[in-house]
């Protein structure tokens, strides 16, 4: 890949156009390579630039073929450059789109120089194929008929109308990326032909972020080497580019002078912004269109230097005289104004103009084709023409013929009755014969983008199935599957499609519908065991609503696990493609319905106090109704459960075999499981209140250690050290790290926000991440219960009551509960600083705003029950007692 160098670097390598790097400086990096990092094994040296080398590479634990980028020797772990290295890594890793390269891993040799593995791309850059439409095309010397001609050169427009829309497609996904980027308010500062890579599918990449920057960052944030001026680059030319005028400088006058603005060429760092990239887009259809850069010199900074003034009348005049839409041209224009606020305000507008555009080119490609078709059926009407001529001419030599030979004319008549007949029968022949060969064109050239589409898809839809553990980027991904599949379908209704093309469409919708129906069940099972995780930081007696929830799940996705047949529940596991995901689920579902989930008050008698009378009856009435369903579920687990090793592990933890499971803990298989499967075993340990804690936190390290920035161990890993008699320093990291793993989940920020604040009451961090997840998911009853407390101990008592009738309307089992212990169990809430409280009438009103808002919950009148009695108005509670126990 391309990238800042101080080298003279040579000719690229065909297979690796836009590494650069001089030929001693490749002699050099071949005569000592680098040590192979951690979890890794070079193989060959793919190019490298001023930066860094890359070397194609085998991911040793993934078995996959990797690309790893590492620092060149001559520049020290601390220098600037090695600070630009590891920020590209940390820039591209938070671009998750599929034009951008993903990072897999970022890391340090053992002589601290970094490296960063990332996605191996194998294709052509944009700058090749553009060279290779520039070569000229061999001529044939084979002699044409007129109509042959006529048909070579409709077709020759043809194909220039449809190459001209190839590259606007490739430019459109190119524009589509950067405005992702700009989006996530990065800017690339590079954009160049050599820095697009197409690859065999017709993906498309936007490479080298190893300049890019955060445009949000404030001017004098910029490091000292963006304004260093490389003096001594001399660079190699290219049939694009003028000689030393594109490679990318080192120094504050960082990017390619040729596809540079005015404003980067000037080194006007704080009016480098979007604006600067939509010029390097219009650059890239400057070359697209006319074949060259928008400033043309013999060195680079010469380039520089036109680039500073803005010179781009040579520029414009070559896009005046080129053959492209004026509307394309004039895009063009305008995305390289010298003015900064004259051009697009970032590439997402580009990117939108370019759609249009290239809608308008796929119109024109088919008016061609149909012009084609046209001059085909014209050339035909005029042979019927001379036909006829010809017909009439015999004719009338017939009636001359007459005169002199009427003996003979009834047999002449006759044979050139006959002789007609034959000729019309040729003649009807020839036209179906070409009718039939421009229909064939027709379906060749639906079936071509048809089949294109379909391929383009089924590739999409094999990356989502790889994304299962992040249901986002699955979603991101099977969306651009749709709209491949969109273009399918457009093909289809525009073009002569064949009926084995539509029911290969069709197919692929439907798996397509398959595929998103499954994505979002791993999605909604992975956010109710993602919030069923809370128990383990904030431990709640009551919780039975993950049970329901799962139910629904499955339901609402084709499959009624509570009700179908048990065989039919097993088979339709077996099938399914995400078999070891669904089985991990309805395991933690078993575990959700166990006595210590859905009553620990009738296991644990010491909670029993803490506890109302109607919370009591309810929670028996669950174990009884719930039991059953476990059994179900447990059933459906042994039947569905194939691996040796899973059956003899839970049958330990069933049967609380500590000395059995420390020996499974050595076991191989416990290395070859997935994160996933991990978690189902560490989720019974905890769910089922295995006594002996130490297998847990055992099984917890050793997954920690294989998967690091894994959410759920971070999670559990938390719970672990917040139970434990230690400070709670490593919890707030565990929290922190699973808060890294999903930004977004409600859950995640609940628990971190919650431990700051146990840590200290007046945390803002912790107050803003309460509020952020309250943000983040509305229907969470989490957020609310923290804030009614903290509203408490800042005796805003007005707040903290709002704050628990949010929570009782989300959530009204849990939320009475919560509400019940912090206003029955602990008499009344009191702040913890000053020891202050409402007052009883303040409560009672409060419980009355509760019932109204939840007439049908038993909580309310149970809870108002026990404020009477408190009052020793025992006839009011007897009634509100009896008012609960109907509701129940």
């Amino acid at each position: 890949m391309s990238e800042p160098t101080l080298t003279h670097p040579p000719d690229p390598d065909p297979n690796h156009p836009t590494a650069t790097i001089a030929p001693g400086d490749i002699a050099a990096i071949n005569n000592s390579p680098p040590e192979s990092p951690p979890g890794y094994e070079l193989h060959a040296l793919i190019g490298s630039g001023g930066m860094g080398a890359v070397y194609r590479a085998r991911d040793l634990e993934l078995m996959r073929e990797v690309a790893i980028k590492i620092l060149l020797p001559q520049y020290t772990p601390d220098s600037a450059t090695a600070r630009r290295f590891v920020d590209e890594a940390h820039i591209t890793g938070r671009l998750q789109h599929p034009s951008i390269p993903a990072v897999y891993r970022v890391g340090a040799l053992a002589d601290g120089r970094p490296f960063l593995a990332m996605k191996l791309i194998d294709g052509q850059t944009l700058e090749e194929m553009l060279q290779e439409r520039a070569k000229p095309k061999a001529k044939n010397d084979q002699r044409l008929t007129a109509f042959e001609q006529i048909m070579h050169e409709r077709l020759d427009r043809l194909e220039a109308v449809l190459q001209s829309g190839r590259f606007l497609a490739i430019f459109e996904q190119v524009a589509q990326a950067v405005g992702y980027a700009h989006q996530q308010n990065v800017i690339h500062r590079d954009l160049k032909p050599s820095n697009i890579m197409v690859g065999a599918f017709g993906e498309v990449q936007v490479m080298d972020w190893g300049i890019a920057r955060s445009s949000d960052r404030r001017p004098d944030a910029f490091s000292s080497d963006d304004k260093e001026v490389d003096s001594t680059a001399d660079y190699s030319p290219s049939p694009f580019r003028t000689p030393h005028s594109d490679l990318t400088q080192a120094g504050a006058i960082l990017g390619t002078p040729a596809f540079m603005p005015p404003e980067q060429a000037i080194g006007a760092i704080d009016q480098i912004g979007k604006r600067s990239d939509v010029f390097g887009l219009g650059a890239i259809l400057c070359v697209i269109l006319t074949d060259q850069p928008p400033f043309l010199a013999e060195t680079a900074e010469s380039a520089r230097q036109i680039a500073a003034r803005g010179k781009l009348e040579e520029a414009f005049a070559r896009l005046d005289s080129c053959e492209a839409e004026p509307e394309l041209i004039a895009l063009t224009k305008r995305c390289l104004s010298p003015e900064v606020m004259d051009r697009p305000a970032d590439a997402g507008e580009v990117a939108s103009a370019v759609a249009v555009l290239r809608a308008d080119a796929e119109r024109r490609a088919r008016q061609a084709e149909l012009e084609c078709a046209t001059t085909a059926i014209k050339m035909t009407e005029e042979r019927k023409r001379r036909r006829v001529q010809r017909a009439l001419a015999l004719s009338m030599l017939v009636l001359l013929a007459v005169v002199g030979y009427a003996v003979r004319y009834i047999d002449n008549e006759q044979t050139q009755h006959r002789l007609d007949q034959e000729a019309q029968q040729r003649h009807a022949e020839a036209d179906q014969k070409e009718s039939a060969a421009a229909l064939r064109m027709r379906q060749l050239m639906t079936e071509r983008d048809v089949r294109a589409a379909l391929n383009e898809a089924q590739v999409l839809r094999a990356q989502g199935s790889k994304q299962i553990d992040d249901p986002e980027r699955w979603a991101f991904t099977l969306g651009a599957a749709r709209s491949a599949l969109k273009r399918a379908e457009v093909a289809l209704s525009s073009g002569e499609p064949t009926d084995e093309l539509r029911a290969r469409v069709w197919t692929a919708l439907t798996d397509l519908d398959r595929d998103d129906r499954n994505r979002a069940l791993v999605a909604e099972l992975d956010r109710i065991g993602e919030e069923n995780d809370i128990r383990f930081l904030i431990p709640i007696p009551i919780n039975r609503k993950p049970s329901e929830r799962y139910a629904a799940a499955f339901r609402t996705h084709g499959i009624d696990l509570v009700d179908v047949p048990t065989s039919q529940a097993t088979e339709w596991l077996k099938e399914h493609p995400f078999r070891a995901r669904l089985t991990a689920a309805v395991r933690n579902w078993s575990h959700a319905l166990s006595p210590h989930e859905i009553a620990p008050e009738l296991v644990q008698p010491e909670m029993a106090r803490s506890v109302a009378a109607v919370g009591g009856q309810m929670a028996a009435i669950a174990v009884l109704r719930h039991q059953s369903r476990r059994d179900r579920l447990n059933t459906i687990l042994d039947v569905v459960t194939d691996d040796p090793f899973v059956r003899e592990w839970w049958g330990a933890v069933h049967r609380h075999d500590s000395a059995t499971l420390k020996q499974l803990l050595t076991r191989p298989e416990i290395g070859r499981m997935s994160s996933h499967e991990l978690s189902s075993l560490a989720d019974g340990l905890a769910d089922l209140r295995f006594e002996n804690q130490e297998i847990l936190a055992d099984l917890l390290r050793a997954t920690y250690h294989r998967f690091p920035g894994e959410f759920w161990v971070n999670f559990r890993l938390a719970s672990l050290e917040s139970n434990s008699k230690n400070p709670k320093n490593d919890a707030l990291r565990y929290l922190s790290a699973a808060v890294a793993a999903r930004p977004k989940s409600a859950i995640a920020l609940v628990a971190l926000g919650a431990g700051l604040l146990e840590r200290h009451d007046h945390d803002p961090t912790g107050l803003r991440l309460v509020h952020s997840a309250a943000e983040l998911d509305p229907t969470s009853p989490w957020p609310y219960f923290l804030l009614g407390m903290r509203a408490v101990d800042s005796e805003n008592f007005t707040d903290a009551f709002q704050a628990f009738e949010r929570l009782a309307r989300l959530d009204p089992d849990t939320g009475f509960f919560l509400i019940h212990s912090a206003f029955i169990s602990n008499h009344r809430p009191r702040s913890r600083t000053t020891g202050k409280g409402p007052s009883e009438s303040e409560i009672a009103r409060f419980i009355d705003t509760l019932i109204v808002a939840c007439p049908d919950h038993p909580g309310g009148y149970d809870l108002r029950a026990e404020s009477r009695l408190k009052k020793d108005n025992g006839r009011g509670a007897l009634a509100d007692y009896r008012k609960a126990k109907n509701l129940m």
